[in-house]
């Protein structure tokens, strides 16, 4: 017979014996970062840690005026002609746009009527001249999942002036596509004929209830008319049989513009999720068919996705931005690529990385530099989805600011200050911005003083208790370097010169030359938000600016980039902490 009471005695002594080898155990302290792990933090500050005014950036959101607005796209956009910035922010995923004027009389941002008709909701907004009349237009952009059909399509508001502001109308609007999931715009001139085209990313659609990958859009632009070209990105349309699904699509969830190959000519980044792997769409011509289409080398570059799960299709990352630039002011374009990282991820999952351009010959060659955040969570989660790049210190190397967003409480905003071995360390928790949760980060000057400050928003994604807010961080950098900017007033290339080249010759202290270079664009990424209109550059105080040349976006030859639309200026730099410059396509015309 069996023996019941045994059993239970058995397993009582033995379950004792645990609890004892526990209480044990817990009398001595954990080794290492355990310790760390162990603890569950009472008090979570979801704002800064460090707020002192000794920090490099100060809250300064309730002095303008932005204080209780909340947003979840945000747009710097002059849009009463002053040449102050003015914003537009989205305060919810699917809602109208809201309008602040800065005011210089009371040195603050003031609220306004709205420059939209009221019917108009948006997930997303860009701000630039499409029809080249002189007067910034607005894409209205909108995030479709199948169950919401209900919502708009991608539009096109053309910009009037009225009074001393713009407007919009919906009269003889543009409407780009049908109900798809389209998730980020691009604009640039991919032939260089002066009007601003198209590219249009779409993430999943269902087919049969099951989530597929869309194919994304490409819409030429002839002088405010709109065509859908998608067949420049060749091999993406190809068909199965069934001719219902794109096999070779991608979900987009981000893209940017970029001259990777420095022959004039643009190029498309995109970022993919789920596993798939990220494009690289260069700019090709052919010759005896007399045009341009665009190819995609992102595994020849590397800029798909790194070695490891690179034999199967969904063996990359959960890619959400892109950020494109010179860091290394070497004169080969890099990358930044943010990913979503979790910690029971296998290895072959890509993380973050900096992509390192590494030759000038095409085609582009990147070495993938991939890191991760400490965290004090076993269950950690890495989420980069959005970056951009910007000289926050003024010592001609360019720094990176990432919204680390979505997992609260270790997902903050970060900045990464670059050194002179072109190394990055997170300074964002000295400088006294390492909010949680961020969202739509953009830069702009708001004082006029030739220091970039940021305005970002705080969101409550995964926790309620964190108030969604902005934060105006006005830079209080402390140092003898100087600044110097660039407006670019364009007339035979588009109007904003989108994709314009600027190179700034610099004499160093030690004798030697630097070439420093960064391409205009303002707004890009997963749902953009966009960047006020001016090129910024630091200079150290013993540098001296030798001169400056802009490559402008404009050719009256499809395959060739006349010499002549490289234009170098020779300015007068006078010993001052900022200087800023009007530099035009055509002299005579600047004023």
């Amino acid at each position: 017979m069996y023996n019941f009471k045994k059993k239970r005695d058995y397993f009582f002594m033995r379950y004792l014996f645990c609890f004892i080898l526990l209480v044990a155990c817990s009398s001595k302290k954990p080794i290492g970062k355990i310790t760390q792990l162990s603890k569950v933090p009472l008090n979570i500050n979801y704002g800064p840690t460090n707020s002192s005014a000794l920090s490099e950036f100060q809250d300064v959101t309730d002095e303008y005026g932005l204080n209780g607005i909340e947003a979840t796209n945000i747009n710097i956009v002059d849009f009463n002609f002053d040449s102050y910035p003015d914003l537009v922010v989205i305060p919810e995923y699917y809602s109208q746009p809201i309008f602040y004027e800065y005011s210089k009389v009371l040195k603050k941002f003031v609220k306004i009527t709205s420059l939209f008709p009221k019917s108009l909701k948006v997930t997303f907004l860009l701000f630039e001249d499409l029809n080249n009349d002189g007067i910034k237009d607005a894409v209205a952009g909108v995030l479709n999942q199948k169950s919401e059909l209900n919502k708009r399509p991608v539009q096109i508001l053309w910009g009037s002036k009225k009074a001393y502001r713009l407007s919009f109308s919906n009269t003889n609007k543009v409407v780009l596509t049908g109900k798809y999931p389209s998730t980020t715009i691009s604009l640039l001139d991919y032939d260089l004929d002066g009007d601003l085209d198209i590219f249009l990313g779409n993430w999943f659609t269902k087919f049969k209830g099951k989530p597929l990958a869309h194919r994304d859009f490409f819409y030429i632009n002839n002088k405010g008319k709109f065509t859908l070209s998608d067949n420049l990105l060749t091999g993406q349309t190809d068909k199965n049989i069934s001719k219902k699904m794109d096999i070779n699509a991608a979900p987009t969830m981000a893209s940017t513009t970029c001259d990777i190959d420095q022959n004039g000519y643009p190029d498309i980044l995109t970022a993919s999720t789920n596993g798939y792997p990220n494009a690289l769409w260069m700019n090709r011509f052919k010759f005896r068919k007399n045009y341009h289409y665009f190819k995609d080398y992102g595994v020849v570059s590397r800029f798909a996705g790194d070695t490891e799960g690179s034999l199967t299709k969904t063996g990359g990352g959960r890619t959400f931005s892109l950020a494109c630039a010179d860091y290394t002011n070497d004169g080969i374009m890099d990358v930044f690529v943010g990913e979503i990282t979790h910690s029971y991820d296998s290895e072959e999952r890509d993380k973050s990385s900096i992509l390192t351009g590494s030759r000038k010959k095409f085609p582009p060659i990147f070495y993938r530099t991939e890191y991760t955040l400490d965290s004090d969570d076993l269950a950690w989660t890495q989420a980069d989805k959005r970056a951009l790049w910007f000289d926050y210190n003024r010592d001609g190397l360019l720094d990176l600011l990432v919204d680390n967003s979505g997992y609260p409480p270790h997902t903050r905003l970060i900045l990464f200050k670059q050194f002179d071995d072109h190394s990055f360390e997170n300074f964002s928790k000295k400088s006294g911005i390492d909010i949680v949760n961020p969202q739509s980060s953009v830069i702009l000057d708001i004082n006029k003083d030739g220091l970039i400050d940021i305005l970002t928003s705080r969101n409550n994604v995964r926790n309620s208790k964190i108030s969604r807010r902005l934060f105006l961080y006005k830079n209080t950098v402390k140092n003898s370097n100087r600044t110097i900017a660039f407006k670019l007033k364009s007339y035979k290339s588009n109007k904003s010169a989108i994709g314009a080249m600027v190179i700034v010759k610099v004499k160093k202290a030690d004798g030697s030359f630097e070439m420093r270079r960064w391409q205009v664009g303002y707004s890009f990424g997963a749902m953009p938000a966009q960047n006020e209109d001016l090129i910024y550059f630091g200079l150290k105080k013993e540098e001296k600016l030798i001169h400056v040349k802009v490559r402008w976006p404009y050719s009256t030859e499809l395959n060739s980039l006349p010499s002549s639309m490289e234009k170098v200026y020779h300015l007068d730099i006078k010993d001052l902490a900022f200087q800023k410059f009007v530099l035009c396509e055509l002299p005579q015309k600047c004023s």
